[in-house]
């Protein structure tokens, strides 16, 4: 079984590349999240972050957590991703 906040993080990645969420989004508050899924409100804030660094989602000073990252960012990255692997030398 995956750990939650990494589950949390895959989560909100495949919501963005279904469409399910959308940039400008405004997600619920994270505490409300952890409540509801029974997690401590920290794995919540970990995986939040997580989606932050990788400019899927936008903190803001009210305490909102708003989606920014699109379905064609996912894919334009995810494709640069596969040409870097195809890159490697084989071991």
């Amino acid at each position: 079984m995956r750990p939650a906040g990494p589950a949390i993080f895959a989560a909100i990645e495949q919501a963005i590349l279904d469409g399910r969420l959308q940039p400008g989004q405004i997600l619920p508050p994270q505490r409300l999240n952890a409540d509801l899924m029974g997690l401590h409100v920290n794995t919540v804030n970990r995986a939040m972050r997580e989606a932050a660094e990788r400019a899927l989602v936008h903190a803001t000073s009210r305490q909102s957590t708003v989606v920014v990252g699109t379905r064609k960012m996912l894919a334009e990255a995810s494709r640069g991703y596969e040409r870097m692997e195809a890159d490697l030398p084989s071991i």
